[in-house]
């Protein structure tokens, strides 16, 4: 600060770029909050989608049905998680076998892509033998 009162410009100058160089890091770290947040809730969203898929399986597992089982293909309210193609198999005394393939429909074309497959889902379940 100069004697006469008031800042230079080279003090102005500096303090801005300071100002600038820490709020566009803020603003980073709270983009960066975001991404992370997003990605959190898209798995989240995720694993819901398979956990409701897999008490379908095993209601109609459960009561003998499994062989007229229709899915629905979206999974989750904005239909991201979407069933390829299932199969059961039978193992006698009182076994299912059921596999899931499921994709990410991120780009919502409702057809799957190579970076879109999540994991084969496996399950087994037993039948009941009283139904």
């Amino acid at each position: 600060m100069s004697r006469h009162g008031g800042f230079s410009l080279l003090e102005v100058t500096i303090a801005m770029f300071i100002l600038g160089l820490s709020v566009t890091g803020l603003l980073n770290l709270l983009r960066f909050g975001q991404l992370q947040y997003a990605a959190f809730d898209a798995g989240w969203r995720e694993r819901q989608a398979i956990a409701a898929l897999h008490r379908q399986f095993r209601r109609a597992a459960a009561s003998g049905g499994l062989a007229s089982l229709t899915l629905p293909l979206n999974l989750t309210e904005q239909g991201l998680v979407r069933v390829a193609t299932w199969s059961w198999t039978p193992h006698p005394p009182q076994a299912v076998f059921v596999q899931a393939r499921l994709f990410a429909d991120r780009n919502r074309n409702g057809r799957p892509e190579t970076s879109e497959w999540l994991p084969p889902q496996v399950w087994v379940f037993c039948t009941r033998s009283d139904r």
